[in-house]
């Protein structure tokens, strides 16, 4: 008798082994949730406040697709209105330490233009502003092809690293995922993998915001360097 129960104790044992082994995945994951959970903004600002983060710039362009594709279904919701709750999400996150002026550009729809041509015509916004600014696209994954990278390329051949372009995606990222790797500063994310506090907090400070030691660094490097050269001469 003894020896059947040390026997359906081993089997107990395993089966916990077993099923731990089998189902390592997190609650949290956002690859297997098929709908958005509640969401609650972090408040970052006491955090960015206490590592002495720097705001990076005043002025984001927005550019926004609208093209017909984006009625088409994505987790039980319009990719359209899916991207909308992420932006609201961000927008929600934001500190209201952050100052930022936006402007909105639609592209793809019905007489608009495409995410190339918006690119380049951002160009004037960026050209007439005189405060750092960003480019932030919200769009399908497949908006992304050979004549947007290289409008891309060209407004960072323009502005080197005084401009980052940014992507919030949406839909199979697989699809088009060699075009993605810009060659200048930005994020490129899922919309997914944002879709919680936490992870859309972490987007938002790696979009908007410079720690000042990185800050610091930088001087330090440049007065460094100039002061080798000098001693050169």
């Amino acid at each position: 008798m003894f020896d059947k129960f040390k026997k359906n104790l081993i089997i107990l044992v395993l089966s916990f082994v077993v099923s731990g082994c089998a189902s390592p995945l997190k609650n949290d994951d956002y690859r297997y949730k098929k709908e958005l959970d509640y969401f609650s903004p972090v408040d970052m600002s006491p955090q960015l406040i206490k590592m002495n983060y720097k705001e990076k710039y005043s002025y984001l362009i927005l550019l926004i697709d609208n093209s017909p594709s984006m009625s088409q279904l994505y987790r039980g919701r319009s990719k359209k209105e899916y991207l909308q709750i992420i932006y609201d999400r961000l927008t929600q996150t934001l500190p209201k330490m952050l100052r930022i002026e936006k402007t909105k550009l639609l592209f793809g729809g019905v007489g608009e233009k495409t995410l190339s041509e918006a690119l380049l015509n951002s160009n004037q916004l960026l050209a007439n502003s005189e405060r750092s600014s960003t480019i932030l696209i919200l769009s399908e994954w497949n908006k992304i092809t050979s004549d947007s990278r290289s409008a891309a390329e060209q407004l960072l051949l323009t502005y080197d690293d005084n401009l980052c372009i940014n992507m919030i995606g949406v839909g199979n990222l697989h699809a088009n995922k060699g075009l993605l790797n810009w060659k200048g500063c930005g994020v490129t994310i899922n919309a997914d993998s944002i879709s919680t506090p936490i992870r859309m907090a972490d987007f938002v400070r790696k979009v908007f915001f410079l720690s000042r030691p990185m800050l610091m660094m930088t001087a330090y490097m440049t007065i460094w360097i100039v002061v080798k050269i000098l001693k050169q001469e």
